[in-house]
C-alpha cells in the first residue's frame, strides 16, 4: 500500500474513533488502538528495542534512561514514528540532547507535514464534520500523541513506568508545508 494511502487510512481510522476529543481519553484511546492494529509491526519493534536496552546496558555497565535515549534515541523515535505510524521517515528530525539527570531524556523531534498530509487531515475533517479552531493545531495533535504513545511500549520494555511530557511546541508554515518542532522530556515515573 502506498505511503499517503496509509496515512490517510491512519487519519481515517483515528478521526471516526476519537471525533478529536480529548475527554475520556478518546484520542489516546485511539492512538492505542493504532499501535496495536499494527501487531506483526508492534512486536518486530518491541523485540528489536528490547534487544537494544539488553544490549546497551551490557555495553555500558549502566540502565541510565538518559544515556540510553542520548546514544539511541533519535533512530528509536524515528521508527516509531515511521513504522508503528504512517508518517514520513524522509521528515522526522530526532535528536536526545544531554539531559542532566539519569532519569530523563531530553527529546528535540520535527517533523514537516508536507502538502498532500495536510490536504488529507483537511478533508478528514470536512468528511467526519468536525469543527476545529486550526487545521495545524490537528497535524500538531496527530503528532504529539504518537509520539507519546511510546511511553506504554517503552514502560513494558525496561520494566518501570516512562511518561514523555511536553515542554514546548512550535510551528512554522513553509512553502505550503506545516513544519512541527517538539520538545520534551521523557522520564522515570516513580
Amino acid at each position: 500500500m502506498a505511503e499517503k494511502e496509509k496515512f490517510r487510512n491512519f487519519i481515517a481510522r483515528i478521526f471516526v474513533s476519537s471525533k478529536l476529543k480529548i475527554e475520556a481519553g478518546s484520542i489516546q484511546k485511539a492512538f492505542q488502538e493504532e499501535i496495536y492494529r499494527n501487531e506483526e509491526q508492534l512486536v518486530e519493534y518491541v523485540k528489536n528495542m528490547g534487544e537494544m536496552w539488553e544490549s546497551w546496558k551490557k555495553l555500558s555497565s549502566i540502565d541510565f534512561i538518559s544515556r540510553f535515549f542520548e546514544e539511541l534515541g533519535p533512530p528509536i523515535l524515528a521508527f516509531w514514528l515511521s513504522e508503528i505510524f504512517p508518517f514520513d521517515l524522509d521528515h522526522i528530525r530526532a535528536q536526545c540532547p544531554t539531559s542532566p539527570s539519569t532519569e530523563d531524556a531530553l527529546f528535540e523531534i520535527s517533523y514537516i507535514f508536507d502538502k498532500e498530509e495536510l490536504g488529507i487531515i483537511k478533508d478528514n475533517l470536512i468528511v467526519h464534520r468536525i469543527k476545529v479552531e486550526s487545521e495545524d493545531h490537528v497535524a500538531q495533535t496527530l503528532f504529539i500523541e504518537a509520539l507519546k504513545s511510546i511511553s506504554e511500549i517503552f514502560s513494558a520494555i525496561i520494566n518501570h513506568p516512562f511518561k514523555i511530557f511536553t515542554s514546548n511546541v512550535k510551528l512554522t508554515k513553509e512553502d505550503n508545508n506545516l513544519k512541527i518542532h517538539y520538545s520534551g522530556a521523557g522520564r522515570v515515573v516513580r
